[in-house]
């Protein structure tokens, strides 16, 4: 079994979008583009965007040329825990693009037991699909 990622719901309040942010240690800070909060999770949480807040000591992260350094870079279906909520929650996460050079993280994050959610980022996380 992967191990469990631990993430943070971001927000459209900008003062809550940088308290998320500062509070992870900046040597697990990484880019986190292009994975989203699906189904009753995101109703909860009212937002689709978070922060990963274990990715670089998971070593699920690639070196990049930006003022962060790293990008997160995840491929499996991992266990989540999201700040605030009390339900286990599970990532499809992966990779897509024309080479590894230029790839787009994207991933699906739900309920365990939000049963359409999960089957709908299945196919998504099988297909590779890019998502917005």
């Amino acid at each position: 079994m992967n191990p469990t990622l631990k993430l943070i719901p971001d927000s459209f309040d900008q003062e809550e979008r940088d308290r998320a942010w500062n509070s992870i240690p900046d040597e697990e800070k990484c880019h986190n583009g292009g994975w989203y909060f699906h189904g009753e999770l995101e109703e909860l949480l009212g937002f689709d965007l978070g922060f990963v807040t274990n990715a670089v000591s998971l070593g699920l992260t690639i070196p990049v040329d930006s003022k962060i350094g790293r990008d997160l870079h995840i491929n499996g279906i991992y266990p989540c825990e999201v700040e605030g909520v009390d339900k286990p929650c599970i990532g499809y996460f992966w990779t897509c693009g024309r080479d590894e050079s230029e790839y787009r993280q994207r991933g699906l994050i739900c309920f365990t037991d939000d049963m359409d959610a999960c089957k709908y980022a299945e196919k998504a996380y099988n297909k590779k699909e890019h998502l917005i």
